[in-house]
């Protein structure tokens, strides 16, 4: 369950490494595939991204069960990829070129995640 204030790990290489959360848009308890305003608190040294930045992310991995028709996945640690707007406002567009890790395969059916699931190499 991710909500106000909750400290996520970034999965791009956009150099930045944990955000925490300011707010949740359409819901105070976010699910896959939420975009979400955090502001980073740490970062590689020598990045464009700096400490105490505002951009908006999406969760793509939760420690919530994510139930399927087959089967029942929960992560180890609440993960998000940093995005930014669109110009036509319809897509979201990663960050990061790459992803550590998979990612959920819930984002493959929701709207504006075509970029960020076509990024990524595995999704479970």
């Amino acid at each position: 369950m991710v909500q106000l204030l909750t400290n996520l790990k970034i999965i791009d290489n956009s150099s930045a490494v944990r955000a925490k959360v300011i707010k949740t848009y359409n819901k105070k308890k976010a699910s896959l595939g939420q975009v979400f305003l955090v502001s980073i608190q740490r970062n590689l040294k020598g990045s464009k991204i700096r400490k105490g930045n505002m951009l908006k992310g999406v969760l793509v991995r939760s420690k919530e069960k994510v139930k399927s028709l087959v089967n029942c996945i929960k992560w180890d640690i609440n993960c998000m990829v940093l995005v930014k707007e669109a110009p036509k406002k319809i897509e979201w567009i990663p960050v990061g070129s790459r992803f550590k890790g998979p990612i959920s395969t819930k984002l493959r059916i929701m709207e504006g995640m075509h970029k960020v699931v076509s990024v990524s190499k595995r999704s479970i």
